[in-house]
């Protein structure tokens, strides 16, 4: 037998008996048993807060009401981890179980740009310091952190960075016995920036970021100290004597450095501007603009 879609000649709302009476929690309901929604306080079955239906924040602090609203489309910027709209947003915000497997060239750009700095800013520590001023207090140990391009920009998204469970254990002793461990940043061109590690190894911090590779620790809690891109080419008279004099930029992952090398390396990090996308786009276009010339003046001598 079908489904009575009408009563009394009006329509029955999906929602019927799934939803709290809003009347009903102000005592103003006066369909008693007739009343299609529930007339019980139930907070998993609230419905959604007038200010989010009418596209505001709500301010309340003890507000009882839902504060997503399921008819609303899922805001795609937030489902790959950050929004930069935030409570503005109007799209539906709902946490994923999981971080997501890809994330898109443009929206790294968008979190790493300084245009989006003004509205969401990176919480580093170094907008509180002066230019060559490092944020350590005490005995610090450096560490190297070797990773590609992609694996470093998740790091920066995500605060999170995972080493080889064979080099775990140095780091371990670090923490334990100095309370700083810092990480430097590189690819195979470029240095990124430094971190400190906040955290020891946390099973429950976005599990498989880096991948499922057996041989990986769970990732380490970080906070980026600075985040810059600086050429590997810049720092070729950076020699670690931990590692038999080795260029530092030639050193491999999870490779610890003299203090002396690592701080001056650090300094010469911190006087770097931000890191920018919009530079190398610059480049890209004033040279993609030389060639067009070039074909232009040839063009003309024929």
């Amino acid at each position: 037998m079908e489904e009575v879609s009408k009563r009394d000649g009006e329509p029955i709302d999906p929602r019927r008996w799934t939803v709290v009476c809003k009347h009903w929690l102000k005592g103003l309901c006066q369909k008693d048993d007739r009343c299609e929604y529930l007339h019980q306080y139930d907070l998993s079955r609230m419905p959604v807060c007038s200010s989010i239906t009418k596209g505001k924040v709500c301010t309340a602090e003890d507000c009882v009401f839902k504060h997503t609203d399921p008819n609303l489309k899922r805001c795609p910027r937030y489902d790959l981890g950050f929004c930069i709209k935030g409570p503005q947003c109007k799209e539906r915000h709902e946490r994923a179980l999981k971080p997501p497997d890809y994330l898109p060239d443009k929206y790294i750009s968008e979190i790493i740009n300084p245009v989006y700095h003004s509205l969401v800013p990176l919480k580093t520590d170094n907008i509180f310091l002066q230019a060559g001023q490092l944020p350590f207090q005490g005995t610090t140990r450096y560490f190297l952190a070797a990773g590609n391009k992609e694996s470093i920009k998740l790091a920066i998204v995500y605060s999170a960075w995972a080493i080889q469970k064979k080099d775990l254990k140095v780091i371990k002793e670090g923490l334990r016995q100095s309370g700083n461990v810092a990480l430097i940043f590189r690819d195979e061109s470029f240095f990124y920036g430094f971190v400190k590690i906040v955290t020891d190894c946390d099973p429950s911090l976005h599990p498989g970021l880096f991948g499922n590779d057996p041989n990986l620790a769970p990732n380490l809690r970080i906070k980026w100290i600075k985040i810059c891109k600086l050429d590997s080419s810049e720092t070729n008279h950076f020699r670690n004597p931990f590692d038999g004099m080795t260029r530092v930029r030639l050193c491999k992952d999870s490779q610890e450095l003299e203090n002396g090398v690592a701080e001056k390396l650090c300094e010469l990090l911190m006087q770097q501007p931000d890191y920018s996308n919009t530079d190398y786009t610059r480049k890209k276009r004033r040279k993609s603009e030389d060639n067009s010339d070039r074909l232009i003046l040839k063009k003309q001598k024929v």
